[in-house]
């Protein structure tokens, strides 16, 4: 009897082992995935060169990234006693978030609608927030879960989480001084000037200071354009204008002449010259700017603020 009694509690001790591991794998995946979505939503929040600070549009983001910014919030508990509580009302918000989402497909499906714009973006966020709010429900430990399980899925979350999002920043940070130096290299001494796109259909805007230059403001231009041509059209996103050497020289119409424009690559990290071919992206085309936007100067970063006026 004793000795069956050992085995059994001996049994009891590997499957309680097992299932430690398995709880902490599950946290590790779960903190790796949430990271990683937060890391998405600031993506989707934060402005590119062609939009600006929207609340409608950050109000949008944060529902399509509820559950996995709600966990974030709930990784900065450090009380152990409330831990267990907390994260068991956030996964209850998570699972009525999930239903208001699935409501909401319906109803695009079956109701009549006015905007078909809005109602095509309404179905996206929707859909999206469907499939983010399953898999962190099923990745993500639940709050039964033990409390070093619980403990690692915390940690594992906020650092992964604010380790991705410094990186993130500090890269996008950076981009500044590196296209602040390539633009120079590439202008070899001669007078430049640099542009951002506004939409996919070729109209820019001058850079109007060095945050205009961060990364994430350096992101292209992405549109389905259904009523001209299959596919996608895409602006080539930062471009620095380089003017031939010597004074400017004017067409009839007051315009300078000469002009030669490259476009910033986020894969080469420097600025590219114009290619004799750009057709056949995606199934659309390139969009080169219509027209020049800026004046070329000497030395035209060190003039740049580091904050544009309006700001």
């Amino acid at each position: 009897m004793a000795d069956r009694a050992d085995s059994a509690i001996e049994g009891g001790g590997q499957a309680g082992a097992a299932g430690a591991w398995i709880g902490n794998i599950r946290a590790i995946l779960g903190a790796l995935l949430c990271a990683g979505l937060v890391v998405a939503s600031m993506l989707s929040i934060f402005p590119s060169a062609a939009t600006e600070w929207d609340a409608s549009e950050v109000v949008a983001s944060a529902a399509e990234f509820f559950a996995p910014l709600a966990l974030m919030c709930w990784s900065i508990v450090g009380q152990s006693s409330l831990r267990a509580r907390a994260l068991r009302w956030i996964r209850i918000g998570i699972v009525c978030h999930l239903i208001l989402a699935m409501v909401e497909v319906v109803r695009i499906q079956l109701l009549p609608f006015i905007s078909e714009v809005s109602s095509l973006r309404s179905l996206e966020l929707s859909v999206v927030a469907i499939a983010i709010d399953v898999c962190l429900l099923i990745v993500g430990p639940p709050a039964s879960s033990r409390a070093n399980v619980l403990r690692v899925y915390r940690i594992g979350l906020f650092g992964l989480s604010v380790g991705c999002l410094a990186v993130l920043f500090a890269w996008s940070i950076g981009t500044i001084w590196l296209v602040a130096k390539q633009a120079q290299v590439a202008a070899e001494g001669r007078r430049y000037c640099l542009m951002l796109p506004i939409d996919a259909e070729s109209h820019y805007r001058p850079v109007g200071s060095r945050l205009d230059l961060q990364g994430l403001k350096l992101r292209e231009t992405l549109i389905s354009d259904p009523y001209s041509a299959p596919g996608y059209r895409v602006s080539r996103g930062l471009a620095l204008v380089v003017a031939p050497p010597g004074g400017p020289k004017l067409n009839a119409n007051g315009e300078e002449r000469g002009l030669v424009v490259w476009h910033w690559s986020h894969r080469e990290r420097r600025f590219i010259p114009p290619q004799p071919r750009d057709a056949g992206l995606m199934d659309g085309w390139i969009i080169e700017p219509r027209r020049n936007y800026c004046v070329p100067r000497a030395g035209f970063v060190h003039s740049l603020r580091m904050f544009s006026a309006s700001s």
